[in-house]
């Protein structure tokens, strides 16, 4: 008995949908096979090119066994009529249920379809129960954000397309797209680095929340930190200046923490920022 049998796409496979379509074409005769086939595979092709985000995997099973069941209703009338063929391949979406075994295992199989910003939501109340502090999640939400509206420019995606856009839609070229349009914004390398490290732990959270297969940012790096020309590096200060500086009478009149600050950043090797915070520790 000749089948004719199409496989889907790894992406709609990630998604939950079979492996593959396989149809008997109820014919041992080589001559009529080829003919029903040609019937049997552009009809399937139609109709797996018609699947979308809101596409559901059991109305697709089961709108492909009723085309199916009648083109070889058809097969035994030794005919194939027109008139049988759907108008519109567009897949329903309907109420009613597949057999008990069929939905368990397209259930089973099946990975919710999630849009970006969902997921964006749910990632953001996600960290704000894990005790995150509340600019640290901002920043990720920023961030993040920063790559979802950049992608009609990275992916050739019109700005409307983007809502119905799904975590698993997007690719690692995707990733390597944004991380080229990042070194073209006029950031510091770390920015950079802290730009691509939000997104690649959203996509983390997404692979476990199984809203995505895989984390498109996996081996996705800024590179090498460039180095710094010579008359770009910043003056240090030698012991004499450092000395007039503490001398001096504006250091005197200076506020308590202004002093303070100095005296951690010059004996801790600290950042302004860095011995702010210890001073506001201490007060």
């Amino acid at each position: 008995m000749y089948f004719t049998r199409i496989c889907l796409a790894k992406s709609l496979r990630d998604k939950g949908f079979p492996f593959d379509i396989k149809v008997s074409l109820l014919t041992r005769d080589r001559a009529q096979a080829v003919i029903r086939n040609i019937d049997v595979a552009g009809t399937l092709k139609k109709i797996i090119n018609n699947i979308d985000h809101q596409t559901c995997i059991n109305d697709f099973i089961r709108y492909v066994d009723e085309v199916i069941n009648s083109l070889r209703s058809e097969f035994e009338k030794n005919k194939l009529a027109i008139s049988t063929k759907p108008a519109s391949y567009r897949i329903p979406i309907r109420d009613t249920k597949l057999s008990q075994h069929r939905e368990s295992t397209a259930v089973a199989q099946a990975m919710p379809v999630v849009t970006l910003h969902d997921a964006l939501a749910d990632f953001v109340t996600s960290k704000e129960k894990s005790g995150i502090r509340p600019l640290s999640i901002k920043q990720l939400e920023q961030r993040t954000f920063h790559f979802i509206k950049l992608l009609p420019i990275i992916g050739n995606r019109s700005p409307k397309s983007t809502q119905a856009i799904c975590t698993n839609d997007i690719t690692s070229a995707d990733a390597m797209k944004y991380r080229d349009e990042l070194l073209t914004q006029g950031r510091s390398y770390k920015s950079n680095k802290e730009y691509l490290a939000a997104v690649f732990q959203f996509f983390k959270w997404c692979k476990l929340m199984n809203y995505c297969s895989h984390n498109p940012f996996e081996n996705v790096t800024v590179g090498q930190k460039p180095k710094v020309k010579a008359n770009q590096e910043r003056d240090r200060w030698d012991t004499s200046e450092l000395k007039r500086l503490i001398h001096s009478a504006e250091f005197k009149d200076s506020t308590a923490d202004f002093k303070w600050v100095t005296r951690l950043m010059l004996y801790g090797g600290l950042r302004p920022s860095e011995a702010c915070q210890l001073n506001s520790v201490i007060s």
